[in-house]
């Protein structure tokens, strides 16, 4: 029986849940402003910032869907809205930064040209358990760390759960508006006139319900892929134990009807010579 659906209903949803995040962040003014704020640097245009993009290196591998894609003339960016608990966000960021990076090249593409990579997981609870506001990942040296590397990967992780332990005064902000959906600054108060905005236009609800309906189908497309993968796998075993069971009669025909030797047996039946020689003794019981 299928798990049902935990969902918000329309009028519930605020900015810290992923639909609505998304939604708000198409606003390319107030996007460009939180990637000011979270990363502290002044950015002078970006690229129209994309909503749940997908990516896949290939047909067979996974895919992925960025929360909110854009990119300047130097960085690309993928900004994550983090509701959850996971173990794993540093292998997905570095999943994501991997196929960022895939799509953002082509064939002739220079190393040197490729652009700095920043993936922002904005998490509701502390993804490492070390309670504090932020943590900043980059590659380094571990002989002697001040060694210049730059591989032009940053990964940034915000803990809305410690945001009274931010220093900075904007950035605080944030971070408890995402976390108690109260706005106490100028742009927490553009962001939260824009999720209201948002929840009066009878078309956003319709398009609520759409996601929903496509998430749904998405999960359960993901569910039979993995029950297909079971069934194929429980078929594999049974051709192969088939096909041991085959290649052992063969073995045990051979023992009666042929003076071969066991290690030519072995080669013939395509079996380890110790389960050639156990068939020769099990015979000489049976007999």
């Amino acid at each position: 029986m299928a798990t049902k659906r935990k969902t918000k209903s329309w009028e519930e949803l605020t900015f810290a849940d992923n639909y609505m995040f998304t939604r708000v962040m198409r606003n390319l003014d107030e996007c460009k402003h939180l990637l000011e704020i979270l990363l502290k640097i002044k950015i002078t245009e970006i690229t129209i910032p994309e909503a749940e993009s997908t990516l896949a290196a290939s047909y067979e591998a996974k895919s992925i869907r960025l929360d909110v894609r854009t990119s300047d003339p130097e960085h690309e960016y993928d900004i994550e809205m983090q509701t959850t608990n996971e173990t794993s966000l540093p292998l997905r960021a570095r999943y994501y930064q991997s196929l960022m990076d895939i799509e953002a090249t082509q064939r002739r593409t220079k190393y040197k040209n490729l652009k700095q990579n920043v993936v922002i997981f904005i998490c509701l609870k502390d993804p490492f358990g070390e309670d504090r506001p932020v943590y900043t990942i980059k590659n380094v040296c571990m002989e002697k760390p001040e060694t210049k590397y730059d591989d032009k990967m940053i990964k940034v992780f915000y803990n809305c759960a410690a945001c009274d332990k931010m220093e900075d005064e904007e950035t605080r902000a944030f971070l408890k508006y995402v976390a108690t959906k109260k706005s106490t600054t100028a742009y927490t108060s553009r962001l939260d006139k824009l999720v209201e905005e948002l929840k009066v236009t009878p078309r956003e609800q319709l398009y609520y319900n759409n996601w929903l309906d496509i998430t749904d189908e998405i999960r359960e497309e993901a569910r039979e892929e993995g029950r297909e993968e079971g069934r194929e796998e429980g078929r594999m075993v049974g051709r192969e134990e088939g096909a041991q069971a085959k290649a052992i009669e063969n073995a045990r025909n051979f023992l009666k009807e042929t003076d071969l030797s066991v290690e030519k047996i072995a080669q013939c039946c395509s079996l380890p010579l110790e389960r050639v020689i156990a068939l020769k003794d099990e015979l000489k019981v049976e007999s």
